[in-house]
């Protein structure tokens, strides 16, 4: 039998039973949808947690933000007052590293008085508003990431001259940088991040070079310049070719600040591709002040246009040989009405007021090269510059002033020969005939002739190398000469006249020195003295400049302080070694010399010393002050920055001491006020003794400027 299967039989019913049952669908997945829910509740709710903590962070970042600002905005407001007082002292505090480079620039610009004002470019602080408290509306602060670091930008008011020739008030924008240190803001420099990439900015004639910082500012400014060139050339104010191009850099050095002036310096360069280029060099807009508006901004480009054509009209003239003179310039610029750029130093709100004294009665004398009329005069009278023509002279080599108003003393070169004169309003008179390459180096009044003056005459024959001191004696004057006698003997006497200094001189240097009673009794001797003085009717200092005592170094200078007393003579040496010991400076000092002493004025007890170390490269110079009741000496100014200082000397009444100082690319005067310890800087030819001119009263000194003459009231700041 085959296998057995199991069959299981079902009715009809049953199949359509079976065939119709399906099992229920499952119910819908609650679970996940309900995750999906929470997880956009739980993202909702971060997302406004985020909202919220960005937003109290970013509040509390804004609070500190706005803080720091107005730390800086004070201190900005601290560093303006200060750079307007000229307090130098107080400014170096706020700068970030004094000490270097750019630190010594800004105390430059503050003693130039080229800190805010730009003078050449007729723009100035209006320093009587910008004294107003500074608003949160006038600042634009940029911090860095840290917040140590910020770029302040400054609305101010501000002075410039409009097309009428009238000053009016605009509204321009400082910039300044500050870094936080020790919990300080401190002004630090505009470094390269800041300004950009050099950028060129190209019109016809002009070409622009200037840092992307400013680029803005640069595109308007091509464009509007050389449509002032165009016009320049059509009316033919100065030599234009056809392929005149002029490139104008835009310099961000704030060493470069102390260029600007009215020398109107164009220099060249040519390649046979380009042709000829003619280049300006002034300030970029932002060392300047930035517009805020269309005031402003016309401020800005007439300050630029008059630098420019200026140049133009001074360097393309059709004869070179001959300067153009400052009215010809004047009536040039006046025709595109343009001013006359100013001289640093000028400020319509100093200006705008008469003198604080009565200006002086004397005339001024001014010694020209290369001019038509060498010699001049200024009249205070009629406020007119007059030619001085002197007869039979054919060229004059230098003016000297003499002391108490009493003319001048010129080299000329006359009759094939030089010779010295000494000129006055009503008398030209010769000194000394036949001498080649004199140099004049001082003029005094012989001690004991006041009331009916002498002069002793101390000038050097380069020729010959010799120095020789002359008497020139009124009396000994006719119509056309004065008959000068050698001087083999001086004499200092002291305020009371019951001591005096008596001394040889021998070849021209002074020897064998004594010191004598009112009866001529002989008291004491003394041997190499420089720079004699007395400080009182019994106290007296000298500089003893010892023999060489090395053939390649310079001899050995010590001070010497001596007292006249019951006792006798007493002297008491002080070694400049020691004198300059708080100085503290690196390395062994080598040939350390006094180079002048001058008494303090009336009531100021201390002495000053001028003390220069001639064996470093380059020679470090100090002026120090030293009391002779205490015997300590203090440090008054560090000049070790310039390349060398010359003591030029001091007024009559001994308030204000003149230095003058050399630099690689400036000369400087600067004219100390020693009671006020304020200084202020000029920048000269040369500096020597005839740079400057003091009144007999000392009320007034007149500075022969790089550029300009300038009349000072010392005592004033006037």
């Amino acid at each position: 039998m085959g296998e057995s299967v199991d069959f299981v039989w079902k009715t009809e019913d049953d199949l359509q039973t079976s065939e119709s049952w399906k099992p229920e669908p499952p119910p819908p997945k609650k679970r996940r949808k309900r995750f999906w829910i929470v997880t956009a509740v739980f993202f909702l709710l971060f997302c406004l947690i985020s909202v919220i903590a960005y937003s109290r962070l970013n509040k509390q970042a804004n609070a500190v933000s706005h803080q720091l600002q107005d730390e800086v905005v004070a201190v900005h407001q601290l560093v303006l007052e200060t750079a307007v007082s000229g307090d130098l002292d107080l400014f170096r505090s706020f700068l970030y590293q004094p000490e270097k480079a750019w630190g010594q620039t800004q105390v430059n610009l503050v003693r130039r008085d080229l800190f805010f004002n730009r003078a050449p470019l007729s723009i100035w602080l209006d320093v009587e508003n910008a004294a107003a408290p500074i608003t949160a509306e006038e600042v634009t602060a940029e911090f860095s990431a840290d917040l140590t670091r910020v770029a302040l930008m400054v609305k101010r008011p501000y002075l410039t001259q409009n097309e009428a020739g009238e000053y009016e008030a605009v509204q321009m924008r400082q910039t300044a940088v500050y870094v936080r240190k020790d919990g300080t803001w401190l002004l630090t420099e505009l470094d390269d991040a800041f300004w950009g990439d050099d950028l060129t900015a190209e019109s016809a004639i002009l070409t622009i070079t200037h840092p992307a910082r400013d680029a803005e500012v640069a595109q308007r400014l091509v464009a509007d310049l050389n449509d002032l060139l165009i016009d320049a050339c059509a009316a033919d104010i100065f030599i234009c070719p056809d392929d005149l191009a002029i490139s104008l850099q835009f310099m961000h050095q704030a060493d470069e600040l102390p260029a600007l002036n009215r020398a109107f310096e164009l220099t060249s360069r040519y390649s046979t591709k380009s042709g000829r280029t003619y280049r300006l060099f002034l300030p970029t807009p932002t060392l300047v002040g930035l517009p805020v508006d269309e005031a402003s901004y016309q401020a800005l480009y007439r300050g630029y246009a008059a630098q420019l054509l200026a140049a133009l009209i001074v360097n393309l003239n059709d004869v070179t040989a001959i300067p153009v003179s400052q009215s010809e310039l004047t009536t040039q610029l006046a025709r595109f009405q343009l001013p006359l750029p100013q001289p640093v130093g000028f400020h319509p709100r100093n200006t705008a007021v008469s003198g604080p004294i009565p200006l002086p009665e004397q005339r001024i004398m001014l010694f020209c090269r290369n001019a038509r009329s060498p010699l001049v005069h200024y009249n205070m009278d009629t406020a007119q510059w007059q030619p001085l023509l002197l007869d039979g002279i054919d060229f004059i080599n230098a003016l000297y002033p003499m002391p108490d108003a009493a003319g001048a003393l010129i080299t000329v070169y006359a009759e094939n020969e030089t010779q010295l004169h000494w000129w006055r309003p009503d008398a030209d008179l010769v000194l000394v005939e036949n001498a080649q390459d004199i140099y004049v180096a001082n003029v005094s009044v012989l001690p004991g002739s006041e009331a009916q003056p002498k002069y002793v005459i101390t000038y050097y024959i380069r020729a010959q190398s010799e120095v020789k001191r002359v008497l020139l004696d009124e009396s000994a004057c006719n119509e056309t000469a004065c008959e000068v006698t050698p001087v083999d003997s001086f004499s200092v006497a002291s305020p009371d006249g019951r001591f005096r200094f008596v001394g040889r001189i021998v070849g021209g240097v002074v020897d064998d020195v004594v010191l004598e009673n009112d009866t001529g009794e002989q008291m004491a001797s003394f041997e190499s003295i420089f720079d004699l003085i007395w400080l009182d009717d019994t106290h007296f200092a000298y500089v003893r400049m010892d023999p060489f005592f090395l053939p390649d170094l310079p001899s050995q200078s010590t001070l010497v302080l001596g007292e006249i007393g019951e006792a006798g003579v007493q002297t008491k040496d002080y070694d400049p070694y020691e004198l300059a010991a708080f100085l503290a400076k690196e390395g062994e000092a080598v040939g350390l010399l006094i180079g002048g002493i001058m008494p303090g004025p009336d009531g100021h007890p201390l002495l000053y010393l001028f003390i220069r170390e001639p064996q470093r490269q380059p020679m470090l110079t100090y002026l120090l002050t030293f009391d002779p009741q205490t015997e300590t000496a203090a440090l008054y100014e560090d000049l070790s920055e310039y390349e060398s200082a010359v003591f030029l000397g001091r007024s009559p009444d001994s308030h204000h001491l003149v230095l003058g100082l050399y630099d690689s690319d400036h000369v400087l005067l600067n004219l100390y006020d020693i009671e006020q310890n304020h200084v202020r800087t000029y920048e000269v030819h040369a500096a020597w003794p005839a740079s400057h001119a003091w009144t007999p009263d000392s009320a007034w000194v007149v500075i022969n400027e790089a550029y300009d003459v300038r009349l000072v009231a010392a005592a004033y700041d006037f």
